[in-house]
């Protein structure tokens, strides 16, 4: 893992690069992110998901579930392009909500090959991935291809109106709700959204979007999940939820709700600092 953490420090170092160019007057390099560390090149696909079981509880108007997930898997069809860093209408309003430079999404040069057939390998091992509070997919790019390149097919979800800016297919961006918080409420509705994305592994409308797939099925799913910050309380509560997830990793998250009494049974590490989300 600690590879990985590598890598994000590294994407947080292009940004400084890029930044630090644009400040000064100059064109953006053009810079990639971490060489992929594992054996395999590496695949992505963004696909959009509706839960029509659930109403948002965030959207302004009763409207089903929605959610944006992103596929990173192990792929031998390298042909180009790269997936871009973020959408393009996203990218715009990035720019000026988050005070980015103009261009700095196009400077960054990710390690995945956008729409790639995925890599038939038996059994395949799954990871799913939920962010921090207010974060998006996009930010842990460079964590999530690391991954995929040692053979996972990982799937990063974004929690609608928690994430920050939210790009769907048809060109709208969702903001997030400034009050959310941490909470219990919160955590339950990024359960209730894992559960139903781990669903979808079992829906043949969704697995026959993923380039390649054939005749393919998730029988025998093989499920891990990582998270960081919220997201990594996200998935203690979904090792408790969800008999399906073997085993978990959280990225200093606190710890609250039914599991700071109870705990898992299941194996779960954590990563956090002294003193900081700690009890």
């Amino acid at each position: 893992m600690a590879k990985h953490f590598v890598g994000v420090l590294y994407a947080l170092s292009l940004f400084s690069l890029c930044l630090s160019a644009a400040v000064n007057g100059r064109s953006p390099t053009k810079v990639s992110l971490q060489a992929l560390p594992g054996s395999y090149s590496v695949g992505t696909i963004s696909l959009e998901l509706i839960d029509h079981s659930r109403i948002d509880p965030y959207a302004p108007t009763p409207q089903p579930r929605a959610l944006m997930v992103s596929l990173f898997y192990p792929t031998t069809d390298i042909h180009p392009p790269f997936a871009p860093y973020l959408p393009t209408e996203l990218a715009a309003v990035a720019y000026q909500y988050l005070s980015l430079p103009a261009g700095f999404s196009e400077s960054i040069q990710t390690q995945a090959h956008l729409n790639a057939r995925l890599k038939e390998i038996p059994d395949i091992p799954i990871i799913l991935f939920s962010p921090g509070l207010t974060g998006i997919r996009e930010e842990y790019t460079t964590l999530l291809e690391g991954l995929a390149s040692y053979g996972y097919l990982v799937i990063a979800m974004d929690h609608t109106y928690d994430g920050i800016l939210i790009e769907f297919p048809d060109g709208t961006i969702v903001q997030g709700i400034p009050t959310l918080a941490a909470d219990t409420q919160t955590l339950d509705v990024r359960t209730k959204d894992s559960i139903f994305v781990i669903d979808q592994l079992s829906n043949k409308t969704f697995i026959q979007q993923i380039p390649g797939i054939v005749h393919r099925t998730f029988k025998e799913i093989k499920i891990a999940m990582l998270g960081h910050s919220l997201g990594g309380s996200t998935t203690l509560a979904v090792l408790e939820a969800d008999d399906r997830v073997l085993g978990g990793v959280g990225l200093d998250p606190p710890i609250f709700g039914n599991e700071e009494k109870l705990g898992t049974c299941k194996p779960f590490l954590l990563f956090g600092k002294e003193n900081h989300t700690r009890y």
